[in-house]
Parts: structure tokens; C-alpha cells; sequence
């Protein structure tokens, strides 16, 4: 594990819909849950994953590699439909940096304080998955990955016909 990884602390959350506004704070709607309901077009409802990333003051300034995927329930990386009709992973990776807070009359060097990086991945027509499936959503810091930086859903199928006679 990296220094960072280690030392960081990790939240994510699956909501229907997940936004920052101007002052950076989230604001969520219908967060938490569990059960993604399929539509009839085949895709889930709209999601929104929310992940809030803090690290210790004796890590600003660090630069440190983020990655947040979603994973089938065999632990396979769940691949999607691309435009061109190819398949692509459902996995978004980016550079991030532990940085010391900014607001104002707030001093940096108010040390009792973490560096806070949040990121909002937001899928407002849903996503074509299987019913019947759990998935779950997974972060990794530096490459590393924690059972507790995980969020799960289950994708129920169709309600079973009426039994008539």
C-alpha cells in the first residue's frame, strides 16, 4: 500500500443523483440505496457515484492516482456499450492531489484539518446491466483497494407474470 492509501480516508456513496455546487459541497437525492430499479428500455434508473477522498495534513501537496470501476458480481470489470459498438470498461482513473484547504479565514496551516478531494461520476440515462446481478462499485488509491471503499446494488429483474388457473 502507498503512504497515502493508507493513511487516506474514503467514502462513496450511489444516489439518483449527485451534484457539487458553487461552495463544493455535495448535494445528493435518493442516496444510499441498494436496489437499481431496470427501465423498460433495458437500462437501470439514472445513478450517481459520489466519493469523497481525505488525507492527512503531513500528505499535502501529494499527488496521488484515483480510479473508481464498476465490477460484476464474479469480480469481473463490467464493460459497456462505446458508440462505435465496441465495448469499453466502466472505469474512470485520474490524478488527484491532496490538497491543503482554501477557504477563506481559514489559515493553512490549520493542521487539525485534511485535505478533501471529492468526484462525482453521474450517469443520467442509466446503464445497460443485467438483471438478476449485483454490482458494485469500487475505488482504488495508488492501486490499492479496501473492502471499505465499495458500494454494492442489486439489479432485480422483471416482477413474474400473473399465474392465472
Amino acid at each position: 500500500m502507498s503512504a497515502f492509501s493508507e493513511a487516506c480516508r474514503v467514502q462513496i456513496l450511489i444516489a439518483d443523483h449527485g451534484v457539487a455546487d458553487s461552495a463544493s459541497k455535495i448535494n445528493m437525492l435518493g442516496a444510499g440505496f441498494q436496489v437499481a430499479g431496470l427501465q423498460p428500455n433495458g437500462f437501470i434508473a439514472p445513478q450517481s457515484v459520489v466519493v469523497i477522498i481525505e488525507g492527512p495534513s503531513d500528505h499535502f501537496g501529494e499527488q496521488y492516482a484515483f480510479e473508481l470501476a464498476l465490477y460484476d458480481s464474479g469480480g469481473q470489470l463490467v464493460e459497456t456499450p462505446a458508440l462505435t459498438g465496441e465495448k469499453n470498461p466502466l472505469r474512470i482513473a485520474q490524478a488527484l492531489t491532496a490538497d491543503a484547504p482554501s477557504v477563506a479565514g481559514v489559515s493553512k496551516h490549520a493542521l487539525s484539518l485534511w485535505s478533501h478531494q471529492q468526484f462525482i461520476a453521474t450517469f443520467p440515462g442509466g446503464m445497460p446491466l443485467a438483471a438478476g446481478q449485483t454490482y458494485e462499485w469500487r475505488v482504488g488509491i495508488d492501486g490499492d483497494q479496501h473492502p471499505n471503499w465499495r458500494a454494492s446494488f442489486f439489479v432485480p429483474g422483471p416482477p413474474p407474470p400473473p399465474v392465472l388457473g
